[in-house]
């Protein structure tokens, strides 16, 4: 696989969306192997497109950090776009990322190899050491065997831990007959959550994604934002919650969906 970067074609737009604050899947297990080539979005809001051009379907929308796996082509022309202000001319590269597969414009990637210290691995866990580190319930914990944990942090055991983690686990729930994949996603800066840490519930008839928001290391708000069959979508958030747990958050979602 080549990842060198030059050839010519000008075009100036934003690569940059509104936040859409979609579900966010990440790639199944499977594909955390070392063999591939992984890159990372350097912007957030970073399209990915069904063609190599800025008129393309957008067919799914990165957050800054997340990570793709690049598939092996790039465009045979370099495309001029301007980034934070600044023209950048650069290919598109083909990326996958959890069944999406598409278009990213490089100047917005940065590729990850063994050499790179930001390089991720990955890592197995029991539910509850993933528990201890993120400091937030999982859960359906009896439910995971293991969870897969994707890092770019050295030691998760440091209390000053930095850097970015994502934990899935999949799990199946009899009554309603169907397999379901948590994945939590968040930033650690000194050892603090910083920002959202998100949780996604994929799978069955409906998918959520639960977000909370922190400060100063002490829940600010949250929302969670619901997907029925891939076309309804309804959207509730919550200020001021009463733990800094998913179960609060989705304590007072309980409370706003079911009738008195």
């Amino acid at each position: 696989m080549s990842c060198n970067k030059n050839e010519t074609t000008n075009n100036q737009a934003e690569l940059i969306e509104e936040p859409t604050e979609a579900a966010d899947p990440i790639s199944d297990a499977e594909d955390f192997e070392e063999d591939v080539l992984y890159a990372q979005a350097i912007v957030d809001k970073l399209r990915m497109r069904a063609e190599p051009n800025l008129k393309s379907e957008v067919l799914f929308t990165f957050q800054e950090n997340q990570r793709m796996i690049f598939l092996g082509e790039k465009s045979s022309f370099t495309e001029t776009v301007e980034l934070r202000g600044e023209p950048i001319a650069e290919y598109w590269y083909l990326v996958k990322h959890y069944h999406f597969e598409g278009w990213v414009f490089g100047g917005a990637i940065k590729f990850l190899d063994d050499k790179n210290e930001d390089s991720f691995r990955v890592v197995k866990l029991s539910s509850q050491e993933v528990e201890d580190i993120i400091g937030l319930d999982i859960e359906n914990k009896d439910g995971f065997k293991q969870m897969y944990v994707l890092t770019d942090i050295d030691d998760l055991n440091d209390p000053n831990k930095t850097g970015y983690i994502e934990a899935k686990g999949r799990y199946f729930i009899e009554d309603i007959g169907s397999e379901f994949q948590d994945v939590y996603r968040g930033q650690f800066i000194k050892g603090k959550r910083e920002g959202r840490f998100s949780k996604e519930v994929l799978g069955g008839e409906e998918e959520c994604t639960f977000s909370l928001f922190f400060e100063d290391d002490n829940c600010n708000r949250g929302y969670i934002r619901c997907v029925l069959n891939g076309e309804e979508e309804s959207t509730y958030s919550y200020d001021n919650l009463k733990a800094c747990t998913f179960q609060a958050l989705y304590d007072e979602y309980l409370v706003e969906i079911l009738p008195d």
